[in-house]
């Protein structure tokens, strides 16, 4: 049995939300089920340890100031650029009696022998897939096993994934979720035929310019010089 994720929270205080995140301070907003969105301030470590047990796809119990937990999964999270701490996070609180929205995880597992024979490049078009289920009925991630890719023709589609029926997936069954692409093999271009004529043409003319060479170092006389004129003895 899957052992519940818990998270403390608190009321957010007025302070601005950088000053939060240097205290160590993870800015949170919760909403949904009817309630009025209220401002939270989680621990950065406590949620980190959290989002990296539940992710985006398994109910967390929230205590908000020591009160009893209430219901929710973590809709969304922002990320600092450079150091990539979470900077800011969203919470959504649930009706355990009416569907959600939710983006299940995939994990591939196995091995393609059409990469490992046939030297193909695995491709993933899918790291999670949009569905839709009560949030009791929540998996935790979906297995796509690769060894069946036998041959680049292969695929895995949506609608080959081993899904519980009380999961509804929210895209089209024939989308891709995984395949080989083979790799292409590049071959230098053959020459135009413009090209072949003008290297020929190039050719015929550089034959030319050498049998002139020739002829002038045979003896040939170079035009516009007159020959000296040689005075006789008296």
């Amino acid at each position: 049995m899957v052992k519940n994720v818990k998270i403390s929270a608190k009321t957010r205080r007025k302070l601005k939300a950088k000053k939060l995140r240097a205290g160590g301070v993870v800015p949170a907003v919760i909403y949904g089920s009817g309630s009025k969105p209220l401002n939270l301030e989680i621990s950065q470590r406590d949620f980190r340890q959290a989002f990296s047990v539940a992710g985006e796809a398994r109910l967390i119990d929230v205590a908000i100031d020591g009160k009893d937990p209430i219901k929710a999964v973590i809709k969304d999270i922002q990320r600092d650029a450079v150091k990539g701490n979470i900077i800011h996070a969203d919470l959504y609180q649930v009706d355990m009696k009416n569907k959600i929205e939710i983006e299940i995880p995939l994990k591939f597992y196995g091995e393609a022998k059409a990469v490992k024979n046939l030297g193909g490049t695995l491709v993933k078009n899918f790291e999670s897939i949009s569905a839709k289920s009560l949030p009791g009925d929540l998996i935790d991630y979906i297995e796509v096993d690769i060894s069946v890719l036998d041959n680049f023709d292969d695929a895995i589609k949506v609608k080959d994934l081993n899904v519980p029926e009380n999961i509804e997936l929210l895209v089209p069954l024939d989308d891709l979720v995984a395949h080989v692409l083979e790799q292409e093999v590049e071959e230098e271009p053959e020459p135009e035929e413009k090209e072949i004529e003008e290297s020929e043409e190039e050719a015929k003319a550089g034959e030319g310019e050498k049998a002139d060479d020739g002829k002038k170092e045979g003896g040939e006389k170079a035009p516009g010089k007159a020959e000296p004129k040689t005075e006789k003895k008296k």
